[in-house]
């Protein structure tokens, strides 16, 4: 039973954006690094494996919360905004991206709340690059 547990874990955790509550489409061109978790012991799982600890508080019975890496450079900046249409049961993740001018590129952890809505919800994530 034990090993069943551990080898579950392994295949959950090694799988990237797994969710199955939710649809989810990259609309960038390039690939996004993503994970939906849904209660507390897999967010303090998942801190404890990336080293980063989310410290606001969350009602996972009504909010979820979407992980994902932003890679920019130190003078670079990102914001991340969120759009639920309820006619398609879609929610638009876009992330706005500006390069700061410099070589160095390193990833950012970056926490986004979702408030959840109708089941079957669709995830479309967009990244836009301003000058």
């Amino acid at each position: 039973m034990y090993r069943g547990l551990l080898l579950l874990l392994f295949i959950l955790f090694s799988i990237e954006g797994f969710s199955q509550h939710y649809e989810v489409k990259i609309d960038s061109g390039k690939y996004i690094d993503y994970t939906i978790i849904e209660d507390l012991l897999t967010l303090n799982e998942f801190a404890d494996k990336i080293g980063f600890k989310y410290s606001e508080k969350i009602n996972f019975d009504e909010e979820f919360l979407i992980y994902n890496s932003i890679w920019t450079d130190c003078n670079g900046s990102y914001k991340i905004t969120t759009e639920y249409d309820s006619l398609t049961n879609i929610l638009t993740l876009k992330i706005y991206k500006k390069y700061g001018g410099s070589r160095g590129m390193c990833p950012q952890d970056c926490y986004t709340k979702i408030k959840k809505h109708n089941p079957g919800m669709k995830i479309i994530f967009k990244e836009i690059k301003l000058k």
